[in-house]
């Protein structure tokens, strides 16, 4: 094993032996940036995983409940959103999942974060978006 890896993950293993708890994986993805969501296209609605507040340093004063409220803090001409996309969808699209990925920047109480944003749009039998679930990372 790398000497390196093998001290980092040997300290790991030998804390976690000593009686440690690994951290959740709710701790590692927060950690990580990374905060899950999903998306109601017709309600415009928003739900988020729980560590939406502790990745963008959020206080209770944001609701981010909403798309429109969400597209609030992306910096314009900071690439190609999520809303970009649903404004290109081939309206031929069969029914089901579609990947997307997306980058944008989203500015969060004068910090700024570069967001890599992945998931799939289920789409109806229209081919129009009904829904999102993604994971973003900030």
């Amino acid at each position: 094993m790398n000497r390196v890896f093998g001290w980092v993950f040997g300290g790991i293993r030998n804390r976690w032996n000593a009686g440690e708890r690994p951290p959740s994986p709710l701790q590692a993805l927060t950690a990580s940036g990374i905060i899950a969501y999903d998306r109601d296209v017709a309600s415009d609605r928003l739900i988020w995983a729980p560590n939406l507040r502790q990745v963008f340093g959020l206080d209770r004063r944001h609701r981010l409940t909403s798309g429109r409220s969400f597209r609030a803090l992306i910096a314009p001409g900071s690439g190609t959103t999520p809303d970009d996309l649903l404004q290109t969808v081939p309206a031929d699209l069969p029914p089901g999942p579609v990947p997307y990925h997306c980058r944008y920047v989203v500015t969060v109480s004068g910090r700024s974060f570069a967001v890599d944003d992945h998931g799939l749009w289920s789409t109806g039998a229209d081919g129009r978006p009904l829904w999102g679930r993604g994971v973003l990372r900030a």
